[in-house]
């Protein structure tokens, strides 16, 4: 590697793990300890980031005479290892005209869409693909899913889709993402937690005993998952129906699906001037292909409520700038 990719390198990790420094400038002659406000965890913690990306070490000599920093350095030396090993997807992807909406940023269902191929892909790469499941009736679906959002990407703007398992729980596999810029800009975080169904009883499997396992791990800074939503009093309704283009292999409406039935009920009035800022969702029960069905819901200000005997879901806009 060159002198400056190595320095491109440096500031792309610096960025990426440090939530609030995507706009900050950073050269190559910027004290990030004094200059940039690092404290010294936050410090050596990026140093020992460095020694794992370029596999190099550090001599502790270099930290001087304080031991808390040394420490530090050791202790930042494992969370880094750790990370390391953590199995990682990574995409890049040019936002087409298919990905945006009528202003021009990414579509909240695109969006849950790409998560689900990245998923789909990496657990390919880690050889629990379709032969481990698909093939042997058994299908992915997801239990819930959470995204935040930053800043939506707009049309034409390339992005980096990141993606890694997180620790299994039983039967469920937790998996997060993140959507950055190419300058390590952070735009949107998400997760979800999958687990596996049998294709014909449509009840959950146990992993372990059909032989499906999927390292990952926790790196300590992740979106919280959603595990239930409040719910205010829910006055109003709207019925809809799991139609052809709404449903997905496995049958049922497709999780992207429910985003967009969702927005459209919020309507045109609402999304015309305000944008979307954080997703969550509980799927309860599969909706299958036809399958009519009735959701209640209510406004409280930005926050939208939606809630039947399959899914929970909240919506939070805010004003576009």
């Amino acid at each position: 590697m060159t002198r400056e990719e190595i320095g491109n390198k440096i500031i792309e990790l610096i960025k990426a793990n440090q939530p609030g420094f995507e706009e900050i400038e950073i050269k190559e002659d910027t004290r990030i300890n004094t200059e940039a406000g690092f404290d010294s965890m936050t410090f050596v913690y990026i140093m020992c980031k460095i020694e794992s990306i370029f596999d190099i070490s550090i001599p502790q000599e270099a930290l001087g005479e304080d031991d808390d920093l040394r420490r530090c350095h050791r202790r930042g030396r494992e969370r880094a290892r750790q990370e390391k090993m953590i199995p990682t997807y990574s995409d890049k992807i040019v936002l087409r005209a298919e990905h945006v909406d009528f202003k021009r940023n990414l579509r909240m269902d695109v969006l849950f869409r790409l998560f689900q191929e990245a998923a789909i892909a990496h657990t390919e790469e880690l050889g629990m693909g379709r032969s481990k499941t698909l093939d042997r009736g058994f299908l992915w679906v997801i239990a819930s899913e959470r995204v935040l959002v930053r800043r939506l990407p707009k049309y034409d703007e390339e992005i980096e889709l990141i993606s890694y398992p997180g620790s299994t729980l039983h039967y469920f596999f937790p998996r997060h993402y993140i959507v950055r810029s190419l300058s390590g800009e952070i735009l949107i975080e998400g997760n979800a937690i999958w687990t596996l169904i049998d294709e014909k009883s449509r009840e959950l499997i146990e992993p372990k005993a059909n032989k499906i396992k999927i390292e990952g791990g926790e790196k300590g800074n992740e979106l919280p998952s959603v595990m239930a939503i409040p719910m205010p009093p829910l006055t109003k309704s709207f019925k809809g129906i799991a139609e052809y283009s709404l449903v997905d292999l496995n049958g049922h409406l497709n999780n992207a699906s429910y985003v967009d039935i969702c927005l459209d009920s919020i309507g045109l009035k609402e999304m015309k001037d305000k944008t979307v800022k954080e997703i969550a969702i509980l799927f309860r029960k599969e909706i299958p292909m036809g399958a009519e069905f009735e959701v209640s819901y209510e406004q409280q200000k930005n926050t939208y409520y939606f809630k039947n005997d399959f899914f929970h879901c909240k919506v939070v806009l805010e004003e576009d700038q």
